[in-house]
């Protein structure tokens, strides 16, 4: 619970009154002083009072989209709230989505209770909503409450990867087997994602546990219709960055080559160790490139710097082969982070999406200009989801090369 600018002019007056009635024997003073206190915890009891009561008839219903939520694509979600009537307070309830969601924080402040907002979810699996943002204020105090219990995180939500489809072995795959008469696509294939029936979609494809449970025809996609496009990563420039217009431009045009080659084309945006957004084959050009402008600059600087892991183990080889106390001591230090070394949510993030795609190769566009951490932890993650990395650039700074992970192929555009 905070005061406001209203508590603490009332709590100056009431001080300065004190004073008055101490100093120059003003009971009358004194007595306001004293009053005035009261009248202010008083208040802010009345304030805990309501909040409370106001809390406690809370009741949230979502409505998410319809049919199947799949991973990385746009879904609509609907908040109603409603609650008992709470005389004298101002309240304001912001609906909190999965943490893996990409979304616009304004578009989820509800008004008069109701609200529509889109997000993309970055990860498969089983995700539940974190609640409700609740902030409370009247004319004297403020408060802000985070309403995380289930029932206001609502029911479990369940999010369809896109990618990494299971391989199954049909009829005919062994020695020996008979060849069938009829084609099963189903089975000896992946299957990358699930989608709404079309008019002309081969009844083989049909998914008919899907169609029951939601009532609409839904279909499969195998893993051999994906074509070879590479994921595309663009690394936002910090604004007025040199070579980042550059960078933005060569991006654009890369996005427009593989719409035209492929039919469309899967992004990620991401600003240093922020995912900014994430879209799977998009079809639509200007729908992505009007998501590629140069970033404000952030006036927090990172204490740290991301090597990659087989760097450091080779200056770990390196400082156990030295002789010298600091040496040891640099060999005992790399050696307690290698022990303890955990992926960082940036790279968990970016592994759930090299998980989801049947992309095999990631190209990156980035200006370089600034700690290039973010890019070792891609590095990372291609390197441990089997895919190829290049990461091009308008010219290598100075000293960039020997900090950039060696497993991507770094080139200049």
């Amino acid at each position: 619970m905070r005061p406001t600018r209203w508590t603490g002019s009332a709590a100056v007056v009431a001080a300065v009154l004190g004073i008055i009635g101490l100093f120059f024997d003003a009971p009358a003073a004194a007595g306001a002083s004293v009053g005035l206190g009261a009248l202010l915890c008083g208040g802010g009891v009345l304030f805990l009072y309501r909040m409370i009561r106001f809390t406690d008839t809370l009741a949230v219903e979502r409505e998410v989209g319809d049919g199947l939520v799949c991973q990385g694509e746009s879904v609509e979600i609907g908040v109603r709230v409603t609650a008992g009537a709470a005389p004298g307070l101002s309240v304001t309830i912001t609906d909190l989505p999965p943490r893996s969601a990409v979304h616009n924080p304004e578009e989820t402040v509800l008004v008069g209770g109701e609200g529509r907002y889109r997000v993309r979810l970055m990860a498969p699996g089983e995700v539940f909503f974190q609640g409700l943002r609740v902030e409370v204020k009247d004319r004297f105090f403020t408060t802000t409450l985070f309403c995380t219990a289930p029932r206001f995180a609502g029911t479990m939500l369940t999010v369809y990867p896109i990618g990494g489809g299971r391989q199954d072995q049909g009829p005919g795959f062994g020695a020996g087997d008979l060849e069938l008469e009829q084609k099963w696509v189903l089975r000896g294939q992946g299957i990358r994602a699930f989608r709404p029936f079309r008019s002309g979609d081969d009844p083989a494809l049909m998914d008919w546990k899907l169609s029951a449970k939601y009532s609409r025809f839904f279909v499969r996609e195998p893993t051999s219709q994906v074509g070879g496009a590479p994921l595309l990563v663009v690394d936002l420039p910090v604004a007025g960055a040199e070579g980042g217009e550059a960078m933005l431009i060569a991006a654009s045009e890369a996005i427009g080559r593989v719409i035209r080659d492929y039919g469309h084309c899967t992004l990620l945006v991401v600003a240093e160790d922020e995912v900014a957004g994430f879209w799977y084959h998009e079809q639509d050009l200007s729908a992505l490139v009007r998501h590629l402008r140069p970033r404000p600059a952030d006036a927090a600087f990172p204490l740290y710097r991301v090597y990659d892991p087989l760097v450091l183990r080779q200056r770990f080889r390196a400082a156990e082969r030295g002789v010298t106390e600091p040496s040891r001591r640099f060999a005992a230090a790399l050696h307690a982070t290698l022990a303890t070394l955990a992926p960082s949510a940036f790279e968990e993030e970016v592994g759930q999406v090299l998980a989801g795609i049947e992309h095999s190769a990631v190209v990156v566009y980035t200006a370089a200009t600034g700690e290039v951490g973010h890019l070792n932890m891609i590095a990372v993650a291609a390197r441990r989801h089997g895919r190829t990395l290049k990461v091009l650039l308008p010219r290598p700074g100075p000293g960039l090369l020997a900090r950039l992970s060696g497993y991507a192929r770094v080139e200049v555009l």
